[in-house]
């Protein structure tokens, strides 16, 4: 095939022209570093190959600009990524992102826990459950869960109670309403038990 044409285009990527037709654009860095030219003849596979590269390197690209923004997991960035890109595509960038430490789901997801914890008070029902919708891997949600065993739940119950309900409660109706409110949260029964008895001998 010979290109008969190559435009820059408002966004300042580049047009490719085939035998008078538009085949596809490339991105400028691209463009720079591979020698198509108008009325060189390229093959069909050569011209896919360009595209290809264009297409991976795009998607690093926008995976970088994604990642500059703010901290992802692999599993949200991948699904970023798929809106627009090739599986084949993504999965390298993925794979590049890794490489760079850009990617680590690990220390998202502990970084993550530890913020809803002395942040937030989340249970760590709650902290699992907001760690599946950040798209963490099990496995690694237990393990993040596991190392930080030793942090006391009964703490951010205590916070809450204080915080939220302590006016709230004057019958015993008024507790069992509360104690409902809090495992709604994610907070074991015996943990809030411990909390509300820690309250009272404040």
């Amino acid at each position: 095939m010979k290109i008969t044409d190559i435009q820059k285009t408002k966004k300042g990527r580049y047009s490719i022209f085939a035998d008078d037709e538009f085949l596809f654009s490339i991105h400028k860095d691209t463009y720079l570093t591979t020698d198509i030219s108008v009325n060189k003849e390229m093959s069909v596979e050569e011209l896919e190959e360009l595209r290809t590269t264009d297409e991976f390197y795009s998607c690093k690209q926008t995976a970088l600009n994604i990642l500059s923004a703010a901290a992802k997991s692999a599993g949200i960035l991948r699904d970023k990524l798929l809106q627009f890109y090739s599986e084949d595509a993504v999965e390298s960038t993925i794979e590049r992102m890794t490489e760079l430490n850009l990617l680590d789901d690990y220390d998202y997801a502990r970084r993550l826990t530890l913020d809803y914890i002395n942040l937030r008070g989340y249970s760590k029902q709650r902290i699992k459950a907001e760690l599946y919708k950040k798209k963490i891997g099990r496995d690694i949600i237990e393990d993040v869960l596991t190392e930080c065993e030793e942090v006391d739940e009964t703490a951010p119950i205590i916070a809450l109670i204080q915080k939220k309900y302590i006016n709230k409660i004057q019958t015993r109706e008024d507790l069992h309403k509360t104690v409902l409110a809090l495992q709604r949260r994610g907070f074991l029964y015996e943990d809030i038990k411990t909390a509300l008895k820690i309250i009272e001998e404040m």
